[in-house]
């Protein structure tokens, strides 16, 4: 009798378990990709008409549109934020002086180069096509929170294109797209301490980096902005800094880790940004 008790006991304790992670599994966000390809117009670039090389133009976008994260109206709002913010980025691409208008089927574009820009052009001619390249990582996703890394990449002429990070820190909550501000307590001054943690990691690597104290002390200025990119990963608060920001193209994006336990006096422990 005891081995039947048992028996049963240990069925019904698999059962609710399989219940459990199925229960689990169903609140997990899904998401599918959406993607954009488009090669449009030759570009002509001239001073005064004359033909000097011609390339391509453009666009590579693929970005996330979610089925559930939290409420129906959460969701919603989430793929509002993420679309808005590539058909901005398209819009302001297509209609900028140099830039391609990708939306409809011209044959040629005319683009003014000054007259000193002209061998650089010559010399970089597999590079004069247009393009706007966007790819995205999902760093965290939960059914109350999700984290996304865009990679950003646009050429509208010269010697390199420009590439940046956006990220967005999404609470299904709030239905609210959560800022450096909001992993702090409030009435604190969390920008001045930030600020100086950063200058002192960059600066520790000056010489290795190759930029100078101006350029640090501008990109970590106690200024919201200055850390927009950024990223809780375990025990350690992650700023990205786009290329310019902190120092010289060449030196390429830079990344400060700060541990949290610096920080610990000023964090906001309840913030969906902390992850347990």
């Amino acid at each position: 009798m005891k081995n039947y008790l048992f028996l049963f006991a240990f069925a019904l304790l698999v059962a609710c378990a399989g219940e459990k992670k199925a229960e689990t599994a169903a609140q997990q966000p899904t998401v599918e990709e959406v993607t954009i390809q488009k090669s449009k117009k030759t570009v002509y670039l001239s001073t005064k008409k004359e033909l000097l090389t011609q390339g391509e133009a453009m666009l590579e976008i693929a970005y996330p549109q979610f089925k559930n994260v939290g409420s129906e109206q959460a969701t919603a709002t989430l793929n509002n934020m993420i679309k808005t913010m590539i058909d901005t980025t398209i819009s302001r691409f297509k209609n900028q002086s140099q830039g391609i208008d990708a939306s409809v089927n011209e044959k040629t574009d005319t683009v003014l180069v000054d007259k000193n820009d002209v061998a650089t052009y010559k010399d970089n001619a597999g590079m004069v096509g247009r393009s706007l390249i966007i790819a995205y990582e999902i760093n965290h996703q939960a059914p109350d929170y999700v984290e996304i890394e865009f990679g950003f990449n646009e050429f509208t002429g010269g010697a390199h294109g420009l590439p940046y990070t956006v990220m967005l820190h999404y609470d299904a909550t709030s239905s609210k797209d959560l800022t450096i501000k909001d992993l702090f307590t409030e009435n604190t001054d969390y920008l001045a301490q930030v600020s100086k943690l950063s200058a002192e990691n960059l600066t520790a690597r000056m010489e290795e980096i190759g930029t100078s104290p101006e350029a640090i002390g501008s990109g970590t200025a106690p200024q919201e902005i200055n850390f927009k990119n950024f990223s809780v990963k375990n025990d350690s608060l992650v700023l990205f800094f786009d290329s310019y920001a902190v120092a010289p193209y060449a030196a390429g994006p830079q990344v400060v880790k700060i541990h949290l336990p610096k920080l610990e006096s000023i964090l906001n422990k309840s913030s969906v940004m902390i992850r347990k």
